[in-house]
């Protein structure tokens, strides 16, 4: 078979086997988009390189993602990567705030393809409270947020247990990277903190 490439994408092709070992060709194609103020995708001049291996924003395997390796063998849709950071309306400092991404078709805007809303929220707190329970403070003022799984709720806790005299871990299993879990069997070692990173 002849691949022949008449895009101004980036392109790759390469061959992998099935479940039968079957061989079969997999074409990978990535495209770059600005997105002007009127909304509607327009193709960048510079293509961004096709990614060969996740890239992280920090430690690898202990931060976001923040692309995925395009060389999948099987992938039936697309992915929207959103890389990106929430600003407070008008630049003022708030506590919290509403921000989001819509995507429709140029055709016909009234038909929405993709639509995800977030509530952003300033730095806040767990602090123990007198009936060994925990209460979450108000949310300081702040004007953006990059919008990272660092941010939301989940995370990995370590802590000593008596019990076994020795370290025992927990994690948020939909999010380790997260921030403000704190499962019951650790609160004994989480009081003892006068407070503690909330989502």
């Amino acid at each position: 078979m002849e691949y022949r490439d008449f895009t101004p994408l980036e392109t790759a092709t390469f061959d992998t086997l099935d479940k039968e070992e079957r061989e079969y060709h997999v074409v990978v194609m990535r495209g770059t988009f600005d997105i002007p103020e009127d909304g509607l995708l327009t193709l960048s001049e510079e293509q961004n390189p096709l990614v060969a291996t996740d890239e992280y924003f920090g430690k690898t395997n202990f931060s976001s993602v923040r692309q995925e390796s395009d060389f999948a063998p099987y992938k039936p849709k697309t992915d929207i990567i959103l890389d990106a950071t929430a600003y407070a309306p008008g630049g003022k400092p708030a506590k919290a705030f509403h921000t989001g991404v819509k995507i429709t078709a140029a055709a016909s805007p009234e038909k929405i393809i993709c639509e995800k809303k977030l509530l952003i929220a300033g730095p806040t707190y767990w602090t123990p409270d007198r009936l060994d329970g925990w209460t979450i403070g108000k949310p300081e003022p702040m004007t953006s947020l990059p919008l990272r799984y660092e941010q939301a709720f989940g995370g990995m806790v370590t802590v000593y247990d008596p019990k076994t005299e020795r370290d025992q871990t927990a994690f948020y299993d939909q999010n380790p990277i997260g921030v403000g879990y704190w499962p019951k069997w650790t609160h004994p070692d989480a009081s003892r903190r006068k407070r503690i990173p909330a989502p």
